[in-house]
């Protein structure tokens, strides 16, 4: 297996993951509050998906986020996201987990078309906060992949789990040998 076929495998299997780790959520789940200072599912899965479309397409492709067109007007959320959580609310789940797939389908297209030029591009990798640009050093395109291929989304898949437990729900499903094997995008 060579580093692209290994990204994609990588990349599709954790996508795979962690929609069936959200699919059997509901909004009232998705929306309860835990204890302490920890996120919410809602917004733990907002942020990883909404990280992986801005990264991947304003940052490293120079396009328009998914998020920034109609997406974010029916999910309610935008690219900052989450810096203004708090004063949002509830967040829409039914709306934010199509737009996640949605996510995983654009990822899914650009991790189809690597390249190894693509992978040991170098570009200024920047983060918001507090509405402001800061610079995050000079990354390549296999360090945002990844990331925003596998990585983020099992960290971020664990904790959904995690506060679906805490909720007496199952956190992992078993997943179908179909996911298993990283063969699917749909």
């Amino acid at each position: 297996m060579d580093v692209i076929a290994l990204i994609r495998h990588e990349t599709n299997a954790a996508y795979a993951w962690i929609d069936n780790i959200v699919s059997d959520i509901n909004h009232a789940q998705a929306n309860w509050q835990p204890p302490g200072t920890a996120n919410n599912i809602a917004a733990t899965y907002a942020h990883a998906l909404i990280s992986a479309d801005v990264d991947l397409n304003r940052h490293f492709y120079g396009r328009t986020p998914i998020i920034s067109g109609e997406w974010g007007s029916r999910v309610g959320l935008h690219d900052l996201f989450p810096d203004d959580f708090a004063s949002r609310g509830e967040i829409r789940w039914d709306d934010l987990h199509q737009y996640g797939i949605e996510v995983t389908r654009c990822v899914g297209a650009l991790v189809e078309a690597l390249t190894l030029d693509t992978l040991s591009r170098n570009f200024e990798m920047t983060a918001t906060v507090a509405g402001e640009p800061v610079s995050l050093g000079i990354w390549k395109g296999i360090d945002i992949y990844r990331l925003h291929g596998w990585s983020h989304i099992r960290m971020h898949g664990g904790e959904i789990a995690c506060l679906k437990g805490m909720q007496g729900l199952t956190g992992y499903r078993r997943l179908s040998s179909r996911y298993e094997l990283g063969q699917g995008w749909e």
